[in-house]
C-alpha cells in the first residue's frame, strides 16, 4: 500500500520518472559490486536473530535475560564501527575507479 502511494505520488510531481529504463551493464556492475555486503549484511542479522531463538529453548528464562542484557551493550560497541563502515563505504568506492587507485595506494603506504 505504501509504495503504491509513493508510485502515485511520485508520477504526479514527477512525471519524467514513469518513462526510466534501468541500464542492464550498469546495474550488473553495481550488483557485482555490492552484492557480497548485502548478503553479509542479511546473514549478520539472520546470525543475530537465530541464535536467541536456538537459546530460548535450552537454556533458562533467567539465563537467557541475562545473556540478552549482555548482548546489547556488546551490540552497543560495535555501533561506532557500523556508522564508520557506512560514512567509508562511498568512499572507498571512489577509491576504487582507476584514476584514483594510483593515489590511493600513495596515500596508504605515506609516500
Amino acid at each position: 500500500m505504501n509504495l503504491a502511494g509513493h508510485i502515485v505520488v511520485s508520477s504526479r510531481l514527477l512525471p519524467q520518472l514513469l518513462g526510466m529504463s534501468v541500464d542492464r551493464t550498469a546495474a550488473r556492475a553495481m550488483i557485482r559490486y555490492g552484492g557480497a555486503f548485502v548478503i553479509g549484511a542479511i546473514a549478520g542479522v539472520a546470525l543475530i536473530n537465530a541464535e536467541k531463538g536456538i537459546l530460548a529453548s535450552t537454556v533458562s528464562t533467567t539465563a537467557l535475560a541475562y545473556y540478552s542484557v549482555a548482548f546489547s551493550f556488546a551490540i552497543m560497541l560495535t555501533l561506532f564501527s557500523g556508522s564508520m563502515v557506512q560514512s567509508l563505504f562511498p568512499a572507498f568506492s571512489q577509491l576504487q575507479g582507476t584514476e584514483k587507485r594510483f593515489s590511493s595506494t600513495r596515500s596508504i603506504r605515506g609516500r
